[in-house]
């Protein structure tokens, strides 16, 4: 049998023997936690939009997230991560193809011949003779993945790959929905502002309502006293109210990857919009496959599973074929074709003894996604909770909101009753002030409701994974993300 004759049954042995597995991967994922039919919150039946800030209404708030989901340092940081998932996955794929080296030198040696009976390396007669070798060979080498090794490290890095895109998602959800917070307690320090200088404004009015009293002789000092302490108290405010509006500036410029010296983000209104209608929460199972932390963490059980096989597959031979052919010249390029030569090379290796490492690798991997399968369960769990807080918490801040609303009318009909008596002579200045102080701070009260109401909201959408749209992700980051976006809870993405 000739070499090429020997070559082929190799390949063909190879061939058939590349089917085998040292293991078999789980397709159906699922975590150790129920999922329940449908969530207990009720929800509403709005459709949740993927890029859900536009449900507010807002072109300055839809163009400060844009430039944040551009600009933001941690996105760039989570960019710069999926770069490297990408080159390994490239690196590990790389396995798959044999490895093919060049190989050229040139080499010249030179021999000295002495002849006669006197003749010595210092004199006498004497032959040199100089000879130059030029070997150029190819060598190719290839390992037979017959247990499945290779195949299983390239898939689990091609599933890394997939995860860490799962995490740019996910923290491009986190970095607009801060953006959009910001956003709205910067609407709501600014409309506290305006409110103070109404309050400031209503003060000094009452103010002078009670020093004309008192120069008719119908108050007291203590009237004048305590009206000035309330105008001095609101004034006070306004300070803070002024260091809250650029504190949240700075944060909303940080946000968007600017530093402080950098012009102001944007004009910032000064009312809270309307919040938009509730969102319906889906099925479960559903809302739970569309988030992309709980995709990631499912796969990366998936690729903790292939590298079980890479353990396994490590305590079986292992198999190379090798070869290579060229040329070698003599005396210069004239005699380069004057021969050939040819090698063919198999290579067995297989364990006999390693003191246990290797079966302490394979336990060590069994173990290692019996924690992934851990940690993708207590995501999913943390997720069904979320949602489930969330819809408690927008409700029951819609509640508050509305009781709010009947508490700031009955303050307003408090101070007006209270005031028409005093200026009637029917009472004291106590209830007037009694009742301006708490209209004012249920005015102020009621702007930080509706604003939290809105966080609520926000945080309702980033638990129902409004997602970043796919295409955003190929664009900033080139990744390959074939089936992750169709993937369900308990599939397998597809690497």
């Amino acid at each position: 049998m000739n070499g090429r004759t020997g070559l082929q049954l190799a390949l063909v042995v190879a061939t058939a023997l590349c089917g085998c597995s040292a293991h078999q991967v789980a397709r159906d994922v699922k975590p150790v936690v129920s999922v329940p039919q449908r969530f207990v919150e009720t929800s509403g039946k709005a459709k949740i939009r993927a890029q859900w800030w536009r449900t507010f209404s807002e072109p300055t708030l839809d163009a400060l997230v844009e430039q944040a989901l551009s600009g933001n340092l941690d996105l760039k940081r989570v960019a710069v991560r999926l770069g490297i998932a990408q080159a390994i996955a490239r690196r590990n794929g790389a396995r798959n193809w044999p490895e093919v080296n060049l190989d050229g030198r040139v080499n010249a040696s030179k021999s000295n011949f002495f002849f006669g009976k006197t003749a010595t390396p210092l004199g006498g007669n004497q032959i040199d003779i100089v000879t130059t070798t030029i070997p150029l060979t190819v060598a190719a080498s290839y390992e037979l993945d017959l247990w499945g090794r290779v195949a299983s490290a390239t898939t689990a890095a091609r599933l890394d790959l997939q995860a860490t895109a799962e995490d740019a998602r996910a923290m491009a959800i986190t970095i607009s929905g801060q953006v959009v917070e910001t956003w709205f307690s910067l609407i709501e320090q600014q409309a506290q502002r305006a409110l103070l200088r109404r309050q400031v404004e209503l003060n000094q009015v009452m103010l002078k309502l009670v020093q004309g009293r008192f120069g008719q002789g119908q108050a007291d000092a203590v009237a004048v006293l305590q009206q000035r302490q309330q105008l001095a108290a609101v004034r006070a405010q306004v300070p803070l109210i002024e260091a809250q509006v650029k504190i949240l500036e700075h944060q909303l410029a940080a946000l968007l990857g600017r530093a402080p010296h950098q012009p102001k983000v944007a004009r910032t209104p000064t009312r809270l919009p309307v919040v938009p209608a509730l969102p319906s929460a889906g099925l479960p199972a559903t809302v739970l496959g569309r988030r992309p932390d709980i995709r990631a963490a499912r796969i990366r059980v998936q690729a903790a599973d292939h590298r079980v096989g890479v353990a396994l597959a490590d305590r079986f031979p292992n198999v190379r074929l090798g070869g290579s052919t060229g040329f070698q010249g003599r005396d210069g390029l004239s005699g380069f074709l004057d021969t050939w030569i040819w090698n063919l090379v198999t290579n067995v290796t297989a364990p006999l003894f390693d003191g246990g490492r290797r079966a302490a690798e394979v336990d060590r991997s069994r173990e290692a996604l019996k924690e992934v399968v851990l940690v993708y369960s207590q995501v999913v769990l943390r997720a069904l909770y979320e949602i489930e807080d969330a819809l408690v918490r927008e409700r029951q801040q819609r509640a508050h909101v509305a009781a709010q609303g009947k508490q700031l009318e009955l303050a307003r009909q408090t101070l007006l009753e209270s005031r028409r008596r005093y200026a009637g002579g029917q009472g004291d200045y106590l209830p007037v002030m009694t009742a301006l102080q708490t209209l004012q701070r249920v005015e102020r009260d009621q702007l930080g409701a509706r604003r939290e109401l809105l966080s609520r909201r926000v945080g309702l959408y980033r638990a129902l994974a409004g997602s970043w749209p796919a295409e955003r992700a190929k664009a900033s980051h080139g990744a390959s993300e074939k089936g992750s976006e169709s993937a369900q809870l308990g599939g397998e993405a597809k690497p």
